[in-house]
């Protein structure tokens, strides 16, 4: 991340890199997939930063054929740690 930092980010008042897309995980349930990358500092020190955010969510035209009981969301939670995990190694994998 420091590359970022020091190199083409280098100055920017601010950058933001979203990337979306649906896919099936876990073989089980397709997701909405999000990964936001922006600028920002750090509020104690104001050093400048890279933050990372991932967002993994049950599709909204599905939702009234889904059924979200207890057991589908303990599931998906089961399932989400992994992806997250791939996904983050994906944009980050030295990190």
């Amino acid at each position: 991340m420091r590359q970022w930092i020091e190199g083409p980010l280098r100055r920017a008042e601010q950058f933001e890199l979203h990337a979306f897309k649906v896919f099936r995980m876990a073989g089980e349930r397709d997701v909405n997939s999000w990964m936001r990358c922006k600028t920002a500092s750090l509020a104690t020190s104001n050093q400048p930063i890279v933050l990372v955010e991932q967002d993994l969510n049950t599709l909204q035209e599905r939702a009234e054929e889904e059924q979200f009981n207890i057991d589908y969301i303990r599931q998906f939670f089961v399932d989400c740690q992994p992806e997250l995990d791939r996904i983050l190694n994906l944009y980050f994998p030295n990190a």
